[in-house]
């Protein structure tokens, strides 16, 4: 069973759907060959993201969404997935998109990046693309309640 996890660091001003957030995230791992697995969703604002950005990938940007794969090799799939809602609420306003599903696109994204999807290079991001609007497409429900 792939067990999900919510910390909700903004719950005054976001309430997420957590069976909509347990759907997505075992649909997508599920269809990559993941039955079994522990990911944990951190919804936080900039700063935290920011820092992780800076800690870990030595660049100081802001950036909506970020993946930790911490699996030990032969184990169970195990990760966290941080998102911004800060940089959720300027991206939907920004591509003319509603919130709910500009933080159901960054949850599928960071899910793809968390089972080894990349988009680094040109190719990558279209394919990367394609693959939030295919299940944004099929997965159903609004991830905000």
């Amino acid at each position: 069973m792939i067990n999900v996890h919510a910390v909700n660091e903004v719950n005054h001003i976001l309430t997420v759907d957590f069976r909509v957030l347990e759907d997505c995230c075992r649909r997508i791992l599920k269809d990559y060959g993941h039955n079994v697995g522990d990911v944990t969703y951190i919804f936080t604002h900039d700063e935290p993201l920011r820092k992780l950005k800076k800690q870990f990938f030595d660049v100081d940007v802001y950036t909506d969404v970020i993946a930790f794969n911490l699996e030990d090799e032969g184990n169970p799939l195990e990760g966290e997935i941080y998102i911004s809602w800060d940089r959720t609420k300027d991206n939907a306003d920004k591509f003319e998109e509603d919130p709910g599903t500009e933080l159901k696109r960054l949850i599928i994204h960071g899910s793809l990046h968390l089972i080894g999807q990349d988009d680094q290079t040109e190719e990558d991001k279209k394919k990367m693309s394609r693959l939030e609007q295919y299940y944004l497409e099929i997965l159903p429900g609004s991830i905000i309640k």
